[in-house]
C-alpha cells in the first residue's frame, strides 16, 4: 500500500498567513468582540479610539456616545479623574505599566480593575496606548473578607485564657498563638517549638494521650 507524504507549512508559510489573518478586518473584529477582558486603545491625549463590547459594557447605555473620543475621565470625580489620566500619562511616558485602578463607575458601583497597558506607534511614528484591563473587583472582595476573617480569628484568639496551636501536616510546621507560646514557656514574640521538639517536652507517660488527641 502506498502513501503520500503531507507536508507541513514552513514557519515563514505560518507566520505569512498569521499576518493575513491579523491584517483581515473581519478577523480582527471577531477577536475584539470574543475578548472577555477590556481591550482598548487610546491617543496622545488619552482619548480612546478604539474599544471592545467588554469597555462599553462598564458604562450604562445611555453614554455609550460619550466613550469614543473621550478619556472617559469626565465620568469620574476629579480625584479618581486626576490619578486615571496620571496612569495613562506614566504608560505613555515609561511605554508600559501595570496598575490597579478602583473607579466609581456612572452605574454607581466600585470597581477595581487590573490594567496592562502598552505604548505603540503607527507607521507614522505616531504614539497610541493599547490597553488590557481585568475586572478583579470580586476577587479584592473576597480577599478583604479573608483578611478580616483571619483578624477577626487573631483577636478572639487574643481574648483566650487557653493556647491556640495548629499543625501544617505538609510541612511539618506548628503555628503558635502568643498564649500558647507562654503556656509552654516560649517567648509569644518568638518561634515556637517544632512537632518533634514539641514532644520532647511533653512527659514519656503524657506522649501516648497526646498523639491520640492530635490524630
Amino acid at each position: 500500500m502506498s502513501t503520500k507524504a503531507t507536508a507541513l507549512p514552513s514557519t515563514d508559510s505560518q507566520q505569512a498567513l498569521a499576518l493575513d489573518l491579523f491584517q483581515d478586518a473581519g478577523f480582527t473584529e471577531l477577536v475584539l468582540q470574543s475578548i472577555p477582558d477590556v481591550f482598548f486603545v487610546k491617543d496622545a491625549q488619552y482619548r480612546l479610539i478604539l474599544g471592545n463590547p467588554a469597555l462599553f459594557s462598564l458604562y450604562p447605555e445611555s453614554i455609550h456616545d460619550r466613550i469614543i473620543g473621550y478619556t472617559t475621565a469626565e465620568e469620574y470625580d476629579v480625584e479618581q479623574a486626576a490619578a486615571f489620566l496620571e496612569n495613562d500619562r506614566i504608560a505613555f511616558d515609561k511605554g508600559e505599566s501595570e496598575v490597579f485602578e478602583t473607579l466609581d463607575f456612572p452605574d454607581g458601583k466600585r470597581r477595581t480593575l487590573y490594567t496592562h497597558k502598552i505604548r505603540f506607534h503607527d507607521a507614522d511614528g505616531n504614539p497610541y496606548l493599547l490597553g488590557i484591563a481585568r475586572d478583579v473587583t470580586d476577587i479584592i472582595e473576597k480577599q478583604k473578607a479573608l483578611e478580616e476573617s483571619d483578624e477577626r480569628y487573631e483577636l478572639a484568639v487574643r481574648g483566650l485564657t487557653v493556647g491556640v496551636w495548629d499543625w501544617d501536616i505538609t510541612n511539618d510546621a506548628i503555628l503558635w498563638s502568643a498564649r500558647a507560646l507562654e503556656v509552654i514557656g516560649f517567648s509569644p514574640s518568638g518561634d515556637g517549638p517544632t512537632y518533634d521538639q514539641f514532644f520532647e517536652m511533653v512527659h514519656p507517660e503524657d506522649v501516648a494521650t497526646v498523639v491520640v488527641e492530635i490524630e
